[in-house]
């Protein structure tokens, strides 16, 4: 069981790096949390993948179906294990249904919506150092970053 009301940085003092990053998925929209990670994602991935962090970005912002249904195909081929195929998959359950056009509309659980995008922070925490805790507290003192100059 959880304590209630702890912050993300009293989670990581206590090296609940996992909680850390949850605490703060819970705390912000899907919108904000996509947006964020997706500009971190940005300056961590390489230059091929820029555009479609850019589509991710951009489908956060304004509903595009077509564009949605884009960034999904691809990662659908490519596989959604990496970080930017999480957020893409995250993004996909967030912006509507499942179903293809033409075909009764079908939402995903709305729980799998942040549960994606925690599953994106932990991968990037990773990413970021091979120490969990710092990855995490190097990825949240990012997003705090972002979330100031926006």
């Amino acid at each position: 069981m959880h304590e209630q009301g702890f912050s993300h940085q009293q989670w990581l003092e206590r090296g609940d790096w996992e909680m850390a990053l949850q605490q703060w998925v819970d705390t912000h929209s899907s919108q904000v949390a996509g947006l964020c990670l997706a500009a971190v994602l940005r300056e961590e991935t390489p230059p091929e993948q820029h555009a479609v962090l850019d589509d991710i970005a951009r489908c956060y912002q304004e509903h595009d179906n077509a564009l949605r249904w884009r960034i999904f195909n691809h990662f659908a081929e490519d596989g959604f294990g990496s970080p930017v195929g999480a957020l893409a998959l995250a993004l996909f359950w967030s912006k509507g249904s499942l179903a293809p056009e033409g075909v009764d509309p079908v939402y995903p659980d709305p729980a799998l919506v942040p549960q994606m995008l925690h599953t994106t922070m932990l991968l990037l925490a990773a990413q970021l150092n091979t120490s969990p805790v710092e990855g995490a507290r190097l990825l949240l003192n990012r997003c705090m970053t972002w979330e100031v100059s926006q």
